[in-house]
């Protein structure tokens, strides 16, 4: 009776410990399967490698890279990778003796070959080898994370490019600009040159052909004043067209630092220049007080007078000009100004193409000038980063708009 006792009681134990085993064994299972599924969850290639480089595990990435299924572990690491790749990886792994995380970067041509250049369709990878180490501190295993850094790469590779294009291209426009430069400097020393030596006979035949005009012996007939006086207007109309080629061609030419001052001031001096023809013509001007401007004030005074010259000239000998001068403030940085008149007016059609240099749309004989009045306005209104517009009705009167940079308090 107590053998048959003590032999129920070994078979309980074994089958207590059975159990046990078995729910063990199935807790195992089931953590290893739910490692296996976080493992293939990285964003990374993972894999394990014992010392001798056997595959232990590897999660989904690693699998879909090489195009293995899942299970197929036991092969030897280098049997996935390139020959020259391997003796590599071998030789930094026996040199490790530290047993120290071992990084490189480097590529894979579509037959996988490795390369340490990046160029277009190579796949750009950094491999980690991270050592296992067991109790006693002795290398058990690498786990190997493989980071797929092409997008990275490509972008990077692209900005290195997009770089050196610039730079291509800002030493270009450097040589350009220096180019511009020493042209600019020649084409200041002609125009110097040209103005004196064009103005001078000029001069020289004006002042003959004055005299001529004003002889009075009988030799001298009406006619032969007449031409004299000719030659006088047409030296006359010379001179200013060489002096409005001037100040067209100077005006990009850095003038020092701007200047705060009042926008009536400018216009005080404007009326006081022009005093003769604005009283010959019973002329009225008006302008209310305006803000304070930021500007260069020799450049801005002639932008005005020559607005409120043409606004005179430009007007029908019947009637008696009236010019108004108002302002409006566009944002905190710049002001509106508008020079209106009750002129002659243009056809809207032509509103855009009078700021062209040489533009003229009526005869010498009708209105004189050079053509560029308008143009050194705009390119006076450019340098100061404003902009201009003409409103005109014709027959009724041209409102001039142009905007300029505020003083700033």
């Amino acid at each position: 009776m107590l053998v048959l006792t003590i032999l129920c009681a070994t078979l309980a134990l074994l089958l207590f410990l059975n159990v046990r085993t078995y729910l063990a064994l199935d807790s195992a299972r089931k953590h290893a399967g739910n490692l296996d599924n976080i493992h293939d969850t990285v964003p990374i290639g993972m894999c394990q490698v014992s010392k001798n480089l056997t595959v232990m595990w590897m999660n989904k990435q690693i699998r879909d890279f090489y195009g293995l299924k899942k299970g197929d572990t036991g092969m030897k690491y280098e049997d996935l990778l390139d020959p020259n790749l391997v003796a590599m990886v071998k030789e930094m792994l026996d040199n490790n003796e530290q047993h120290e995380v071992i990084s490189f970067e480097g590529g894979l041509t579509p037959d996988m070959k490795p390369v340490l250049e990046y160029e277009e369709g190579v796949t750009w990878m950094k491999l980690n080898y991270v050592p296992i180490l067991d109790q006693a501190g002795d290398l058990e295993s690498y786990v190997i994370l493989n980071e797929n850094l092409t997008n990275e790469k490509h972008s990077e590779h692209k900005l290195l490019q997009n770089n050196q294009t610039i730079s291509s291209q800002l030493t270009e426009i450097e040589m350009l600009n220096s180019d511009l430069k020493e042209v600019n400097e020649n084409l200041d020393k002609f125009a110097a040159m040209a103005s004196h030596d064009l103005k001078s006979p000029l001069n020289t035949i004006q002042g003959f052909a004055k005299l001529l005009s004003q002889k009075q012996d009988n030799t001298f007939t009406e006619d032969d004043k007449a031409m004299a006086q000719f030659i006088v207007q047409g030296t006359s109309q010379m001179n200013t067209l060489i002096e409005d080629l001037l100040t067209f061609a100077r005006l990009d030419k850095k003038l020092g630092e701007p200047v705060k001052v009042e926008a009536s001031e400018i216009m005080d001096k404007v009326v006081f220049n022009l005093q003769n023809t604005i009283s010959e013509k019973q002329a009225r001007i008006v302008y209310e007080s305006m803000p304070r401007i930021e500007v260069q004030e020799s450049l801005v005074l002639q932008l005005f007078q020559n607005l409120v010259a043409n606004a005179l000239k430009f007007s029908p000998s019947k009637r008696k000009p009236r010019i108004i001068c108002s302002t409006s403030e566009v944002d905190e940085r710049f002001v509106q100004f508008s020079v209106a008149d009750n002129g002659i007016g243009i056809s809207p059609e032509k509103t855009k193409e009078i700021f062209k240099a040489f533009t003229r749309l009526h005869s010498r004989s009708q209105y004189e000038g050079t053509g560029l009045g308008l143009a050194i306005c705009k390119k006076i209104v450019d340098f100061h980063n404003g902009r201009i517009w003409i409103e005109s009705e014709k027959d009724v009167g041209t409102t001039v708009n142009f905007t300029l940079p505020i003083a700033k308090a």
